[in-house]
């Protein structure tokens, strides 16, 4: 029984991975029924529960895919009043389409972190950074008083298997930044403290090579604290 309980879970991890990857990697009926029904699907489950949820005028909000989704911020941050808007899949178009719940509560402190998902499914560059151009005019535009903070996007690991890359994430992040330069905003640049020696994701702050652990979320803490606090 222990042998077959051990295959099974085997063959259903193996399962799991598969899917992943064909999401993030693979063309055809599968990787579409994988973005149509389980990623879009759990996209829309969040985004409802969060416009459900009432107005938090002045709150800090961090605002992101699974990355941001996965950290305990108001645990991290308890003195202060935090929002996590991250939705796992996501992307800075999928941001920029769900804007208006960020905007409606006017938060005090806006942190952006998006691209990664965007690098995995074949985004250009070019279209992520007038997404980013967008969400930032916007939230200027109508939300005036908030400070916003972007965040470059976290290295991967050696090998990852969800199609993301350092290589297109470095210059991507460089582009952000030039971005945030141009339009007087706040830039904290996360990547260098999450490498090794070999220039990858640190395999002490993940399991998959790409989500955290706890270990890397204080990581992340230290390296936002001044800009939380200040």
């Amino acid at each position: 029984m222990k042998l077959l309980y051990k295959i099974s879970l085997g063959f259903n991890l193996l399962c799991i991975v598969g899917l992943i990857y064909l999401a993030m990697n693979g063309k055809g009926i599968l990787s579409n029924f994988f973005f149509k029904y389980v990623i879009q699907v759990r996209h829309e489950q969040k985004l409802s529960m969060f416009r459900a949820s009432p107005v938090s005028t002045g709150a800090i909000v961090f605002l992101g895919n699974s990355i941001t989704e996965g950290g305990n911020w108001s645990e991290m941050f308890p003195e202060k009043h935090i929002l996590n808007r991250g939705i796992g899949g996501d992307i800075s178009e999928g941001v920029l389409k769900r804007l208006d719940e960020i905007i409606r509560h006017q938060p005090s402190k806006l942190f952006i972190c998006i691209g990664t998902n965007d690098i995995a499914k074949g985004v250009a560059q070019a279209d992520i950074l007038q997404n980013y151009r967008a969400i930032l005019e916007t939230v200027k535009a109508q939300s005036p008083a908030t400070k916003i903070y972007v965040q470059s996007i976290l290295p991967v690991g050696k090998d990852v298997i969800f199609g993301h890359s350092n290589k297109k994430i470095v210059p991507l992040n460089n582009e952000i930044k030039k971005l945030c330069i141009e339009m007087k905003i706040t830039y904290i640049d996360l990547y260098p403290g999450f490498l090794n020696n070999e220039g990858f994701l640190n395999p002490i702050y993940t399991n998959d090579k790409l989500h955290l652990l706890g270990k890397g979320y204080l990581i992340w803490k230290g390296l936002i604290e001044s800009y939380v606090n200040e």
